[in-house]
């Protein structure tokens, strides 16, 4: 009986086509999610989408309507007329006439009228309408619809008459005490329904209803949800039993069973199903996540919540699925709603064991298995074949071996030789392809533990970087004992030792990049060129930690700039007078943080940055940058870590995993994106958005001039990546152009316009820049009365006779009220200004501590960085955190909790100097700015002195209350020269003194290390 699942596949080619060829790395990639917290979506049960594009969202405490931008409640209120029947919303529906059918958990059925933006109820209290509880909805295929409540099945006509439907009383129980929980309407008009006691189906004209046999170990399959999928088959989800499928014409459905070494599906409840792509069909369940089907060959894999993973799916609870227009999947759970886009398969993200080890470096080898050098020491190799990752196959007698395996790898070069170069942070080694045997090198005149940050080769050539300038080694001169002989070392005549990136060029000419600049070495001579500079001359190439260099196929060089962004040297001659292209934010770089740049098999470059990839156009040097919409769940990466394996995938070393790019699965969304109006006013008032929405346009709308406003809200409905849309909009005969709107403010506002008719034309477009057809609106001006042509003649007329004495009257009582005036406008002067200073106060002070708030902490943040940068003024950044605090609350109460936190406050201002700047940023985080600091005792010293502070005990009623701090620190500029690097800094020192036990402070990476010594080679 279970075996009939290896039934599916043959049942499933024929509709879905041949499976696609073997792709060795979709088996190692998850799903990645983007998630909306929001409150007013939790406890979603059902999704739906209407006529419109909107997406509708069935909650336990009302139905929301989603834009991508903005969430929309409609609540039941008997008050109210037109109101939702009853907020608990079990079921949705979007019928072939577009009209959206609520079902209710006690209110019965309701209909949204877009027209008036009110509900139509078919309501339990009327006699001859529906039950109270309607759980499922369903076509009839003949304009009309069928009702599954509580009691029964109830059908609606095509007239809107409402009728019960007889049904046999073993399909819901004695005295239909069971009710339908859900239904299914074939094209052909047979019907499916779905009751605790199973699964039954009726024939179109028929009024015979047939069982479907469930196959059960125990019990029977209550049925939970029905879904019809491309392929003509029949998805039966039940409570208790996991899943059954269903053949076109069978009477008998095969269990759907789970592939791993600890299945749980057939003892699990399913909530939601939903065919994500063709052959693939999402199964949501209670408390297990997502189990993903692949129909073409039965294998299932399951999409779960991990807490390592913030792009996961955000809890193991999916009680709802949708799959909308553009292809984008929607997950509605408990707590949240999350969107997953299928169609962009191009970019994977392989996550560690734990989804914390760093993936330092990496390389691909000939057999397509991919060594990694984690940040946590030694190297791992990937097989994306089996998916296995293993540590390197050493001899364990083998000293070098033992070495290489407790050393941070920074670097992995496959040589000439057909051996593996590696550089660590504990020397230079070397070892065969299979990693049997490893040595040791050694290197005349260099210490053997001396780090080695980059590599690259040139023939039989090794030029190697590390903190101790460049070396160039003849790799053929290595013997037994692993000596090479050394051809050159360039140390000052590169202007900084610390050499970051090597590329060949040209002729005799070397590239090299340094943590400082870029310079051109000529391999024969000696000669060295500079090649970067300054803010005064934008020609040369930013100053900074030069990350990574690559020469494309037309032979121009790319720099990535650590801090700057990526530059492309346009031109140049032997004389040094170079000219670089630069590509920052404003070009549409997510971050200057670059970290290794990549030539794809087409000649696209592709760019790993800390907020995701970029992907630049040889041709247009246009920017696109690809994030977590678009399947990149590894948005940090590391510098120079990246390779290109032999079948063009794109590998990209990460802080949390491996990102793998596949260049030919990459494409434009062609989605023409629907563009609403999701709210309109009028003269300050409310108009339903529906009508305006209609294919045909809607009426104008009758605005009289100087009586308000016209206000206008639009959305282009792509959900996959809705941030990115871009938005204008223009009023003709008022606008001259196109006016640009934000996403997050598109609106168009327009006050006191002149009479006359008017069109507003709105504009959106999709995540990768496709406008959708402009959306036109009319609009009428009418004049008021004293704007018309008779009323103007009539006041000029009586204007000239009333002026003279108008004039004098006015003249004398202008005199007599100008004193009280002016004592009037000083006094309200005077209250405007103290209410000015209450507002800012209340903009910028912690209510309850009176500290400065996060968002003056961030001014003066941005500010000090920028004056310690500029005139070398050194700050310390201290991030606080309070140990065990929540149990404060938990066990005494908040009101105890606030009286701590007051007196924290208290502490941390008398432990530092009144120069000093002390914040609350929320919660129990504190920060300190410590001012003209001279030296790091005097940092120390403070540190200490606000532990002890902060951990000696607070006296609160019979309570004794008592907590200790963790402290990170940060340098500015020592650990960064950003206002954003410099509070990641100090997180990072933050988080080392909770693992240290709290009660203590860390630095940042260790006293004396420059920022990006901290950041990517410590």
């Amino acid at each position: 009986m279970w075996l009939c699942w290896a039934m599916l596949p043959g049942l499933v080619h024929a509709a879905a086509g041949a499976p696609p060829a073997a792709d060795p790395w979709s088996a190692l990639g998850e799903p990645v999610f983007k998630s909306y917290s929001e409150r007013v979506v939790a406890n979603t049960v059902t999704l739906a989408q209407d006529k419109d594009g909107f997406v509708w969202m069935g909650t336990k405490r009302g139905l929301v309507r989603w834009d991508g931008y903005t969430f929309k409640r409609y609540v039941a209120d008997a008050a109210t007329t037109g109101a939702l029947p009853d907020s608990y919303v079990l079921c949705l529906h979007n019928d072939p006439l577009g009209r959206l059918w609520i079902g209710t958990g006690a209110g019965g059925l309701a209909r949204y009228d877009a027209t008036q933006d009110k509900f139509v109820t078919y309501g339990a209290a009327q006699a001859g309408q529906v039950k109270g509880t309607v759980a499922a909805l369903a076509d009839d295929n003949k304009a009309g619809l069928w009702i599954g409540t509580g009691n029964g099945l109830d059908h609606l006509d095509a007239d809107g008459k409402i009728s019960t439907v007889p049904i046999p009383a073993l399909l819901t129980g004695a005295n239909g005490s069971g009710g339908i929980s859900a239904l299914q309407s074939d094209a052909d008009g047979t019907l499916w329904i779905g009751t605790r006691l199973g699964v039954w189906r009726r024939a179109p004209g028929s009024a015979n209803f047939v069982q479907l046999a469930l196959p059960v170990r125990a019990g029977v399959a209550a049925a939970t949800r029905l879904y019809r999928d491309s392929g003509g088959r029949t998805w039966i989800g039940t409570a208790m039993h996991g899943a059954f499928v269903v053949a076109p014409g069978a009477n008998q459905g095969v269990p759907v069973v789970e592939s791993g070494a600890a299945p749980i599906l057939a003892q699990q409840r399913i909530t939601a199903i939903v065919e994500a792509e063709p052959g693939q069909v999402w199964l949501g369940t209670e408390g297990g996540g997502i189990l993903m089907v692949d129909a073409r060959t039965g294998a299932t894999r399951r999409a779960r919540h991990r807490i390592d993973a913030p792009a996961s799916l955000p809890e193991d609870d999916a009680m709802a699925l949708l799959r909308e227009r553009s292809g984008v999947v929607l997950v509605a759970g408990m707590r949240a709603l999350s969107l997953h886009d299928p169609r962009q398969r191009a970019v994977l993200s392989l996550l560690t064991e734990n989804g914390g080890t760093s993936i330092k470096t990496v390389t691909a080898m000939p057999d397509g298995r991919v060594w990694m050098g984690a940040n946590s020491g030694g190297i791992t190799v990937l097989d994306p074949a089996t998916g296995a990752v293993t540590p390197l196959a050493r001899s364990g007698r083998d000293a070098a071996a033992a070495a290489l395996a407790d050393s941070r790898v920074l670097e992995l070069v496959r040589g000439p030789d057909d051996k593996v170069w590696i550089g660590t942070r504990r020397g230079l080694f070397r070892s065969s392809v299979d990693g049997q045997f490893i040595e040791r090198i050694t290197i005349p005149g260099r210490d053997a533990s001396s780090q080695v940050w980059v590599m690259a080769f040139i023939g039989p050539t090794l030029w190697m970087g590390g903190p101790d300038g460049l070396w160039a080694l003849d790799s053929r001169g290595s013997g037994p004992d692993g000596v090479l002989r050394v051809l050159r070392h360039e140390t000052i005549t590169l202007g900084d030792t610390r050499v970051t990136a090597i590329v060949r060029g040209a002729g005799s000419a070397l590239w090299v990049g340094t943590r400082t600049g870029l310079v051109r070495l000529d391999t024969v001579t000696g000669a060295t060129t500079a090649m970067t500079g300054g803010a005064d001359n934008p020609g040369l190439l930013p100053s900074g930690y030069v990350s990574s260099l690559l020469f494309d196929r037309r032979g121009r060089l790319w720099v990535t700039v650590y801090g700057s962004g990526i530059g492309l040297l346009e031109s140049g001659d032997v004389a040094g007078r170079h000219r670089f292209r630069h590509f920052g934010l404003k070009e549409g770089l997510p971050d200057i943080g670059v970290n290794k740049l990549l030539e794809d098999g087409a000649g696209l470059l592709w760019a790993s940055t800390d907020d995701g990839l970029v992907l630049i156009d040889p041709v247009t040097l246009a920017v696109r940058t690809l994030q977590q919409s678009q399947g990149v769940r590894v948005l940090e990466h590391w510098t120079n870590s990246g390779a290109v394996t032999g079948t063009g995938e794109l590998l990209f070393g990460g802080q949390a995993g491996l990102t793998v790019v596949r260049p030919a699965m990459y494409k434009d969304s062609h989605y023409s994106a629907p563009l609403v109006v999701s709210e309109i006013r009028v003269g300050h008032k409310a108009l339903p958005a529906g009508p305006f929405n209609q294919a045909t346009g809607a009426a104008a709308p009758v605005l009289q001039a100087g009586q308000g406003n016209v206000w206008v809200e639009f959305s282009a409905l792509d959900y996959a990546a809705p941030e990115r849309n871009r938005y204008a909009y223009r009023l003709q005969g008022y606008d001259a152009d196109w006016i640009k709107a934000d996403a997050s403010y598109r609106r168009a506002n327009y006050d006191k316009l002149p009479p006359g008719d008017y069109k507003l034309m709105l504009r959106g477009s999709n995540g990768d820049g496709a406008w959708s057809a402009p959306r036109v609106l009319a609009l009428q001006v009418t004049p008021l009365w004293y704007q018309t042509i008779w009323w103007k003649i009539l006041v000029g007329l009586a204007g000239v006779g009333l002026i003279f004495g108008l004039v004098q009257g006015r003249t004398a009582f202008l005199r007599r009220h100008r004193a009280k005036l002016e004592g009037l406008v000083a006094e309200q002067t005077a209250e405007l200004r103290a209410i000015q200073q209450q507002l800012e106060q209340l903009a910028y002070a912690d209510p309850l501590t009176s500290l400065p708030n996060r968002r003056l902490f961030n001014d003066e943040l941005q500010s000090r960085v920028a004056l310690a940068v500029r005139l070398g003024n050194p700050f310390a950044l201290l991030l606080i955190d309070l140990d065990h605090f929540k149990e404060v609350n938990d066990t005494i109460g908040h009101d105890a909790g606030d009286a701590l936190l007051v007196e924290v406050a208290q502490r941390l201002c008398t432990a530092v100097r009144d120069a000093d700047r002390v914040a609350r940023l929320g919660g129990d985080e504190f920060a300190v700015l410590l001012s003209n600091v001279s030296g790091h005792h005097g940092i120390e010293i403070a540190c200490q002195r606000i532990v002890d502070s902060l951990a000696l005990p607070v006296p609160f009623k019979s309570h004794t209350l008592q907590v200790s701090a963790s402290i990170g620190v940060a340098l500015c500029p020592g650990h960064a020269s950003s206002a954003n690097n410099l509070y990641k800094s100090a997180d990072v020192a933050l988080y080392a003194a909770k693992r240290c036990g709290r009660n203590t402070w860390r630095w940042y990476a260790g006293v004396g290390e420059t920022a990006d010594e901290a950041l990517k080679l410590d």
